[in-house]
């Protein structure tokens, strides 16, 4: 039932000017202003307030509560010469005993009235009527965060839907309060049991937390704060620990300028201190953490609803164990070389702990990973859909019993990773980014916590494979996607660090390459790609030629340490050497591919630039560059582009014929667009006309019966190839059957020439730069929910 806020809360939030705020209020149980009397800080905040909008609350509040002891006096013969704000305001004077009221610059002088004898109960109940701020202790910052509850991280996430972004922050509170009535019991109950979930985990941190030395030092702040509330409390919490030597600030014999000096420097010394960076930082990476889990678990809840009508496996009905280790070999043939999840160690030992009797009941945890695993290696003909949905919903039912509890399991990392790679295959946009983003921020929050011996270091590798795998998918999606993404601050955790060998040694022979060399250099070229997918797009700031040498130098440089086996002449001449397998070789093409893309979007943003004023000058949804190319260095791009995609297209050849790597097709689609799209650029420039490479077209084409995304693109970009291909000649009519014509006759008969192919139309060209144009340059905020399949760059 809908509550009607009361005529006096809407009268007084009216005259705060913060109307606005009634319906929000009201529909969050704040009907009545004796309600909103207890609203505290984290409310206002949940609830939308601005900053400026909750201290005017709160000072009306203040003030009402400092009223709950009236004057018996009347105001009118209250002697205000002698009250503690008209002297200190008036003279300019105060005393320590009315300091506390000083008012405020905001505060207007008041008038003065006649003055009249009062007595000292007058004056006592004059001082009493403006409150004294009460001091609270500071909350503790190490322990974890409070989740959000189910409701408001409903809220959370129907903000996000584009059909009320655009509406007033009252109408968002309305909507999202309609939405959480009517909505499906089944729905609301998922909403609510990830919310349990979260606290749930929230409480096994807490029982963790209260296990260290911080909480007991916050439960000794606590009882000293309850003893001298306020600044006392304060001091002793910074005062220095035993054996330091201290001078007190409030000796009577140290002078004001030594006074000044040592609080000058006990603030310096605070705000220097070794440990406090760590401490912030460390909770703040709490915080995070529980932040992103809890997105996590809400875009999990709306992709499980897709498969409502789905029933789990239970626990004794298992598929059987030969066909779960063919379905995790193929997972690991189809990708274990460029994205890793499973050694084939670890792969049997989870088998073992599931299907062998003496290991005891798996945990939730386990039967999540293994759930996922099947349904991703099953996601191929072997294994028929309904069984992968059974196995997705199966993986979800273990997730909500609590299998994401325990954040030190690598074990949840890999559930993280295999949800995103199966919200990838699903085509999804939402769920994946909220999936590799709380497992990128639990890798960075546990990762430098291993301890530094041979077993945390062993420990150490194994969370660097996967975690290379989260920062390889995060610069993808940022490229595909089309959202800006920051990997840098896990490179220095996924990729060896250099040698700080002093005297240089010669390099050993090189070692035959093997999925964690191949995993590395995905890592290498994939955040180039992101930074330069960010850096051309139109919502960005304009390349610069330093720009353009920058990126080119990245680009080079990794190209120069590859070893001959991975290098292109390698992988594409023949005889195909044996040194890597065929998933190995699909892999590291698709790596060079990577390379390749980066460069076309490199190269291609320069020229998209110039012919943006020559077709559409007022368009600013194209690439920019500052200044114009020189003939030169327009011709170099186009050099550089022109061997980027010819280049790709030979790749490409190798790879459409990959049956490996079809079900992991999502990874080749965007990138066939980007070099599709750039082939076009190529046709319409001016010089030499050739037609568009059809090889990136060829590859959309393949995967088009099975991927939506693929189907898209191929719609808009076929009508543009015909455009730029050459016109066949028109077939002559076949001769008349009533004449009669021999078979020596038609062997003695010259042949007829045929006659060329005709240009395209001289206005195609220009049609098809100015489709190019606006394919390549959709802006981020133009992708709508209702189309989950953004356009690549």
């Amino acid at each position: 039932m809908k509550m009607v806020p009361s005529a006096f809360l809407s009268e007084r939030l009216a005259s705060l000017g913060l109307a606005q705020y009634l319906p929000v209020l009201a529909e969050n149980g704040f009907d009545d202003w004796d309600t909103v009397l207890d609203i505290t800080e984290e409310d206002l905040q949940t609830l939308g307030f601005k900053r400026g909008h909750r201290r005017v609350l709160q000072r009306e509040i203040a003030a009402h509560r400092g009223q709950a002891y009236p004057s018996v006096v009347p105001p009118t013969f209250i002697d205000v010469t002698q009250s503690p704000g008209f002297s200190a305001y008036n003279t300019g004077t105060s005393t320590t005993a009315t300091s506390s009221a000083e008012p405020t610059p905001f505060e207007k002088p008041q008038p003065q009235l006649p003055s009249v004898t009062t007595s000292s109960e007058t004056s006592q109940s004059t001082k009493r009527s403006k409150r004294r701020y009460r001091w609270h202790p500071r909350p503790d910052p190490h322990a974890p965060k409070r989740p959000k509850t189910a409701y408001v991280n409903f809220a959370d996430h129907t903000r996000m839907d584009p059909t009320v972004v655009g509406l007033s922050f009252v109408e968002i509170a309305r909507e999202v309060g309609r939405r959480w009535q009517v909505m499906n019991p089944a729905e609301k109950h998922a909403w609510e049991a990830n919310a349990a979930v979260a606290l749930q985990y929230y409480e096994n941190q807490m029982e963790e937390y209260r296990k260290t030395d911080d909480y007991r030092k916050y439960q000794d702040y606590l009882e000293t704060f309850k003893k001298a509330p306020g600044k006392s409390a304060r001091e002793k919490m910074r005062s220095p620990q035993p054996g330091q030597p201290s001078i007190s600030s409030t000796d009577p014999g140290m002078s004001p300028v030594l006074r000044r000096s040592e609080s000058v420097c006990s603030r310096d010394s605070r705000r220097i201190s070794p440990d406090s960076p760590r401490d912030h930082d460390h909770s703040v990476g709490q915080r995070d953490l529980s932040q992103a889990l809890s997105r996590a678990l809400g875009e999990l809840t709306q992709l499980r609803q897709e498969f409502k009508d789905v029933r789990p496996y239970d626990a004794h009905e298992l598929l059987p164990r030969e066909l779960a280790a063919a379905t995790i070999r193929n997972l690991h043939t189809g990708l274990g070389s460029l994205i890793f999840i499973y050694s084939d160690r670890q792969a049997e030992a989870l088998l073992d702990s599931i299907y062998e009797q003496h290991h005891g009941a798996p945990d939730a945890l386990t039967l999540a990973e293994f759930y996922l695993a099947l349904a991703l290696g099953g996601s191929s003909p072997m294994m028929p859909d309904n069984v992968v949905d059974k196995l997705f919903v199966s993986a979800c039912g273990m997730i909500e019993n609590g299998a994401l509890r325990d954040t030190t399991s690598l074990g949840v990392l890999r559930v993280l990773l295999c949800l995103c790679l199966y919200a990838l295959l699903e085509e999804g946009d939402g769920p994946p980014r909220a999936f590799i983003a709380a497992a990128l921020n639990i890798a960075k929050f546990r990762f430098p916590q291993f301890p530094n011996d041979e077993l945390g270091r062993a420990s150490q590798e194994e969370w660097r494979r996967v975690y290379r795998s989260l920062v390889f998918l995060e610069c993808w999606m940022s490229y595909s996607l089309n959202y800006p993404c920051n990997v840098h601050s896990h490179i220095k955790n996924v990729l060896p660090q250099p040698s700080t060998c002093p005297t240089p040694r010669p390099p050993p022979p090189p070692p035959a390459p093997t999925d964690t060399t191949l995993q590395t250099h995905a890592t290498h070229t994939a955040p180039p790609l992101s930074d330069i997918s960010s850096a051309t797009h139109p919502s960005s700031p304009p390349l610069t030629p330093d720009h353009l040498r920058c990126f080119a130098s990245q680009l080079s440089a990794w190209t120069e340490t590859l070893e001959p086996p991975l290098a292109l002449p390698s992988l594409l001449s023949p005889p195909w050497r044996p040194t890597l397998t065929p998933p190995q070789t699909h892999a590291m093409l698709l790596i060079h591919i990577l390379h390749l893309t980066a460069t076309t979007l490199l190269y291609r943003a320069p020229l998209l630039s110039d012919h943006r004023h020559l077709s559409a000058p007022s368009s600013p949804l194209h690439p920019r560059f500052d200044t114009h190319l020189q003939p030169a260095d327009h011709a170099q791009c186009r050099a550089e582009l022109d061997r980027a995609t010819s280049t790709a297209a030979q790749v490409l050849e190798r790879l459409n014929d990959a049956p490996a790597l079809e079900p992991w097709c999502f990874l080749l689609i965007p990138l066939a667009f980007t070099l599709s799209t750039s082939t076009l650029l190529l046709s319409t420039l001016p010089g030499p006309a050739h037609p568009p490479i059809q090889t990136p077209l060829q590859t959309l084409r393949l995967f088009s019966t099975d991927k939506t995304l693929a189907a898209r693109h191929l719609n808009a970009l076929d009508p543009l190839y015909a455009l730029l291909a050459p016109r066949a000649p028109p077939t002559p009519a076949p001769p008349s059957t009533k004449q009669k014509i021999s078979i020596h006759d038609l062997l003695q008969s010259e042949p007829v020439p045929q006659a060329a192919p005709t240009p395209p139309p001289a206005g195609a060209a220009r049609d098809v730069l100015n489709a190019v144009l606006g394919l390549v340059g959709v802006r981020r905020e133009g992708v709508r929910a209702s189309d989950p399949y953004p356009t690549p760059p």
